[in-house]
């Protein structure tokens, strides 16, 4: 886990950096203020809410649930990805099948 999120943040900024220069590049010279104020609050509003609502269930519920809730989460998607599945490697292989064909 550690490893995945060193990972995310050093390629953070290079997706910051992609995201700005592909607005540049597409956007005519007039309206590119216009469209990066629009693509930063479409950015920065989720990430406003999630933090309000984050500090919502801090009060109401204590950090030591949210933690737990976290760490069980975490947990239950790390197994399930881990864990050999012929679902998945039904999936995979139709994958393959619709590639060649």
């Amino acid at each position: 886990m550690l490893g995945g999120v060193g990972l995310f943040g050093v390629s953070l900024p290079w997706i910051v950096v992609g995201f700005t220069t592909l607005l540049q590049r597409v956007t005519p010279a007039h309206l590119q203020g216009r469209v990066y104020a629009a693509a930063s609050t479409m950015i920065t509003v989720p990430q406003t809410i999630s933090i309000a609502r984050g500090a919502g269930l801090v009060t109401a519920l204590g950090y030591r649930i949210l933690l737990t809730t976290a760490a069980v989460v975490t947990a239950l998607a790390s197994g399930y990805l881990l864990r050999p599945s012929a679902d998945r490697e039904r999936v995979d292989r139709g994958a393959h099948a619709t590639d060649e064909g």
